[in-house]
């Protein structure tokens, strides 16, 4: 089977679809990654390797071939990059007007709520993706969503097909206006948005244009799409799906769209229409599916929340191999915590409660182990522990050796947590704030707190440090249920047999 696994450059995406690709030989890949041109070239450590075994010298468990450091399969037939950060081609002049009208349909779409709404914006990026048509590639469609009347198809205007060679569909087409005309429509029926003024609308359409670019991306030819996300490569399985028919896998590994909302300026205008247009696409992406994946609980009921059937949403819990068990725990008590060091790893209420555990457990160590993010983050980290008197009880380190006798999760990121994972399969107890897929992930491994409380976590930690039967069990428990969870073959028959039921509908 042809399977186009479309994700996007540098994200734990990524990583996992290399893995992915890697464990099925019986299928043959065109892989397609996005890059944005904002991304960094270091592979994130919520990846399912560690960003240090991009260093020969100091190998992991899963090695530098999750970054693309060593060859590919055979059955990878092709390999494709996509810059998207930079500009491309603009429609010609005979179909900007015809852009302009794909715009108006997407912006009072995106901006309304309801099923009109819905079917306005999936018209608008109908008819933008069929502006978008690479040369050689069959025109769109008529546009049907499940349970709505046919749209016809809207082809761009009759050009020659050198003249349109995968254009980007709204770039040099002045929208500015469309979209506050779309606002104040949107206001005076009573949506509550607030007001936009031009500078702001110019902003806006300049960032909706390029969020539209993977509309321009030649699809290989293939008898199916594998998005790994709900952002730009779901934008690449849908001018897929309109353009071939060709029906897609879309996978979730954190809510694309939960992300958004998480990002600060609640009150920015410009954020608000992006936030509805991710939510509108992501809307779009989930009925248009043929089946929806996920890697948790979590992430599902978000999905539901927003438009997605229950009966073609699956969890799938990515699988890592047998780290094997840890060694010995360290003689004295110590905490480790491991992850990227940024402002969503939440140091601050580990430092705090970190320094309630020094008064009641003689002895103890805190290790916070993982690379920088932000730099200004850390320091600021560093600062506070300095005032807290945490002096010679508190390291800050980058070594994957790095162990202690309970690891701490207390991060507010929606990926999967791999370094937890990582330390649960091994056997270690955990002590994990209830962010994300946190308490799912821990299960019966270890201890829960809510999030953003100091006292709790650190009587957690407390309780687990002075009592070594309670970390015995709780060990076990933790390796015995990561080890069945994201057993490797356990994911790999999942997406071996949801390719294969799509080819066949």
């Amino acid at each position: 089977m042809r399977v186009a696994l479309v994700t996007e450059a540098g994200t734990p995406a990524d990583a996992w679809a290399r893995r992915l690709v890697g464990a099925l030989p019986g299928h043959t890949f065109h892989l397609v990654r996005l890059d944005a041109g904002h991304l960094g070239e270091r592979c994130p450590d919520t990846c399912g390797h560690d960003v240090r075994s991009l260093n020969p010298r100091r190998p992991t468990a899963h090695g530098p071939e999750a970054c693309g450091a060593v060859p590919l399969p055979p059955h990878v037939a092709s390999v494709r990059e996509v810059r998207l950060g930079t500009r491309g081609p603009a429609p010609a002049r005979a179909e900007r007007a015809a852009a302009v009208t794909a715009a108006r349909l997407l912006f009072r779409g995106l901006l309304g709520d309801g099923d009109a709404s819905a079917r306005l914006f999936a018209d608008g990026l109908h008819r933008l993706a069929a502006l978008a048509t690479p040369p050689g590639t069959a025109p769109v469609t008529a546009l049907v969503l499940p349970g709505a009347a046919s749209v016809p198809t809207h082809p761009a205007p009759s050009v020659p097909a050198s003249a349109r060679p995968g254009r980007r569909p709204l770039q040099g087409v002045p929208t500015a206006g469309a979209l506050l005309d779309a606002v104040r429509a949107a206001r005076g029926l009573d949506v509550s948005l607030p007001r936009l003024t031009l500078r702001q609308a110019r902003h806006a359409a300049g960032l909706l244009e390029r969020a539209l670019r993977p509309l321009s991306v030649a699809a290989p030819d293939a008898d199916l799409t594998h998005a790994a996300s709900s952002g730009p490569p779901l934008l690449c399985a849908l001018a897929a799906l309109w353009r071939a028919g060709t029906p897609y896998l879309l996978t979730e590994h954190d809510s694309h769209l939960r992300r958004q909302y998480l990002v600060p300026g609640d009150d920015d205008p410009v954020r608000t229409v992006l936030l509805r247009f991710h939510r509108a696409l992501s809307r779009l992406g989930y009925e248009s599916a043929g089946r929806v994946t996920t890697s948790g609980r979590f992430h599902r009921r978000w999905q539901l929340r927003h438009g997605a059937d229950p009966e073609r949403v699956l969890v799938v819990p990515p699988g890592l191999d047998d780290p094997g068990p840890a060694g010995p725990e360290p003689d004295a008590p110590l905490l480790l915590w491991r992850g990227t060091i940024g402002p969503d790893a939440e140091l601050p209420c580990l430092l705090s409660a970190f320094s309630l555990v020094r008064a009641r457990v003689p002895g103890v160590r805190l290790v916070v182990d993982g690379p920088v993010a932000d730099a200004g983050y850390a320091r600021a980290c560093r600062d506070l522990g300095d005032r807290l008197g945490l002096g010679g009880t508190l390291r800050f380190t980058d070594d994957p050796g790095a162990d202690g006798q309970i690891v701490v999760a207390t991060a507010v990121t929606d990926g999967t947590p791999y370094p937890l994972i990582r330390s649960l399969m091994a056997g270690r107890p955990a002590v994990a704030t209830d962010a994300g897929t946190a308490a799912e992930t821990v299960g019966d491994g270890g201890i829960v707190v809510p999030a953003g409380e100091p006292d709790a976590l650190a009587d957690a930690c407390t309780l687990l440090l002075t009592d070594s039967d309670l970390r015995g069990r709780l060990g076990l428990a933790a390796r015995r249920r990561t080890l069945a969870r994201h057993a490797p073959h356990a994911a790999l028959t999942a997406y071996d047999h949801l390719y294969r039921d799509l080819r066949c509908r």
